[in-house]
């Protein structure tokens, strides 16, 4: 029999009987978590829509161009884990450079629960040193940036030379009604990179995945995808032009 989940704490409590928690669709399906998140909304993530917009930009494919990824403000690790989780299944003995940074030392150790998770080491995690980190790598880096508002002290070619030569993901947070963040850094990396702007476009029914063995009430849908949005709803996407 299939019963019809109607609330949050009931999922919750689907979750709690479940001994290994998986994330049940989208780009890291499959990829072990845990009943946590830092500084974004938790239940997307584990059904896959988190967002969901920028979900292309790490498809397999494009991720097997760089030999190193950096994510400033990994928090729990969606994004640093989910990379590693990708790489490892297309070729478990892979090489390549993550390093993730967050100053919430709660949010690393989180981060470092996830990998074990799913069984993967060599990754660093960090409070601090991008900086000093981005100068010493070799081959193409991908940022993933995601800091709340320090994009402009973090994103400064003048300050970080090295910023003009890899693809950056970043998440803009702009107060609500004005582009301070968003203009700033467009201007700074316009003779640079290639800019592509992308724009969050909220969730409906049709965003919702279809899970096995489980139905959920329509207005629990929308509850759970929901990401409560009000800054961070545009990421750029910049890649060198050399």
């Amino acid at each position: 029999m299939i019963f019809t989940l109607k609330s949050v704490s009931a999922f919750s409590e689907f979750l709690d009987s479940v001994g290994d928690i998986k994330i049940m669709s989208g780009v890291f399906k499959g990829m072990s978590y845990l009943k946590s998140s830092y500084g974004s909304a938790y239940y997307p993530k584990i059904l896959g829509t988190y967002e969901k917009e920028i979900s292309f930009l790490f498809s397999p494919e494009r991720l097997k161009k760089f030999k190193c990824f950096m994510d400033i403000g990994c928090a729990e690790g969606y994004y640093l884990c989910g990379i590693a989780y990708l790489l490892k299944k297309c070729d478990p003995s892979f090489t390549y450079k993550i390093i993730g940074y967050d100053i919430d030392l709660n949010a690393l150790n989180e981060a470092r629960r996830i990998l074990e998770e799913n069984h993967i080491d060599g990754i660093k995690l960090k409070k601090d040193g991008f900086q000093e980190d981005l100068e010493d790598l070799m081959g193409p880096v991908l940022l993933i940036c995601d800091i709340e508002g320090d994009e402009i002290a973090i994103l400064d070619p003048a300050k970080t030379p090295a910023l003009c030569k890899i693809h950056i993901i970043v998440e803009i947070h702009d107060k609500v009604g004005e582009d301070i963040v968003l203009n700033t850094i467009m201007n700074r990396f316009q003779t640079t990179h290639s800019i592509r702007t992308i724009k969050y476009c909220g969730r409906t029914l049709s965003d919702f995945p279809k899970i096995k063995f489980m139905r959920f009430d329509n207005d629990l849908k929308l509850e759970l995808i929901n990401e409560w949005r009000e800054k961070g709803i545009v990421w750029l996407s910049m890649e060198p032009l050399n």
